[in-house]
């Protein structure tokens, strides 16, 4: 987490017990991980209590304060979640998530998995977000998969 107008950075450890609510401009991002090889999940939640709609999509996707979506993905990608976890009038909610819409994320540029490990070239990740795996491409994704299936809870 960044705080104030000096950009002070702070860490917190995750614990299993432990929630963490912050606001008021308050830039935030988990490390960098990946727990597909063990088959673990970490679960990191931003809500936004609002319906989507294609006329608030520009304002809520415009906030900058997470490093997750990226920036040039925030508005394709809250659409592509649209109604897995809320619906107006109901629906299978979580336990029958079935996982996001379509969603194309190209790499900009030539990329190699190079691009993809040194921490302090976070550009060079968001700029090849295909090689990288910051989005899973669709056939990986497995689209329409429940997703109690897929991970196996």
């Amino acid at each position: 987490m960044v705080e104030g107008d000096n950009g002070v950075a702070g860490n917190v450890e995750y614990s299993p017990t432990v929630g963490l609510i912050i606001g008021d401009g308050t830039r935030h991002a988990t490390a960098l991980c990946d727990h597909r090889p063990h088959r673990g999940t970490r679960v990191t939640a931003i809500i936004y209590l609002n319906e989507l709609t294609k006329d608030n999509l520009p304002m809520l996707s415009g906030d900058s304060t997470s490093n997750w979506p990226p920036l040039d993905m925030q508005a394709a990608w809250m659409w592509a979640q649209r109604g897995r976890h809320y619906r107006r009038g109901g629906g299978p909610g979580l336990f029958d998530d079935r996982g996001r819409a379509p969603l194309e994320a190209p790499d900009r540029g030539w990329c190699s998995k190079e691009d993809c490990t040194d921490e302090d070239r976070e550009e060079d990740r968001h700029r090849c977000k295909k090689t990288c795996n910051l989005i899973l491409d669709d056939a990986e994704y497995k689209l329409g998969m429940r997703r109690s299936a897929l991970f196996a809870y």
